[in-house]
């Protein structure tokens, strides 16, 4: 990791965050429309696939956009690859649902957190 993408996520995150985020697996949907695009961060291969075959039964994502998954990564890698291209002013676009999803799993809590990238 640079030294700078490091001073963002340890300013953004807490050492605990940050730790519990490199040892969190995450599985990635991503899914576009002409005029903007998301991604849905889950818990398990199997709640992937599920959101990956509602965004490929989407009528509006069929006929306009894309969509496609990601392979399995730590929370922390989603995370400093999306700081990596942010602009400083756009970080919490990325570092808050990166929290919301280590609460969620802290909490035992299931379902995705949707993210929207541009």
């Amino acid at each position: 990791m640079s030294p700078t993408l490091n001073n963002r996520v340890t300013t953004a995150l807490t050492l605990t965050e940050t730790e519990a985020a490199r040892a969190t697996p995450v599985w990635v949907v991503w899914w576009e429309e002409p005029d903007r695009s998301w991604e849905s961060i889950c818990m398990s291969a199997a709640e992937c696939e599920k959101e990956y075959a509602a965004r490929q039964a989407d009528h509006l994502i069929r006929h306009w956009g894309k969509v496609g998954k990601r392979d399995r990564q730590s929370l922390l890698e989603w995370l400093e690859g999306h700081l990596r291209a942010a602009p400083a002013s756009g970080a919490n676009d990325f570092v808050d649902p990166a929290k919301e999803f280590l609460r969620r799993v802290s909490a035992g809590g299931s379902g995705a957190v949707v993210v929207r990238n541009w």
